[in-house]
């Protein structure tokens, strides 16, 4: 990503906000510009793991488990 460019498609209102938790440099700069945007959310790699996202995720896993007990094709079966 271009943090430059999203500064500036930001700042002119291009952009509207940004949530990221992926950064051009990695660990994350404090002294990096979008530190102080407020139409900006800085999250660590760890967003994903609310606990709504985890139930979004584990759900299909737990469906399947029940098909395969009650010997139903599976959801995104892939057959090798």
């Amino acid at each position: 990503m271009d943090e430059a460019a999203l500064c500036e498609a930001l700042k002119k209102g291009i952009i509207a906000g940004a949530g990221l938790d992926v950064f051009e440099v990695e660990p994350f700069q404090r002294t990096s510009p979008l530190a102080s945007m407020e139409n900006v959310v800085l999250t660590p790699h760890t967003a994903a793991g609310t606990r709504d996202a985890l139930k979004a995720k584990m759900r299909p896993l737990f469906e399947n488990v029940v098909r395969f007990f009650n010997g139903e094709r599976l959801e995104n079966e892939v057959e090798l």
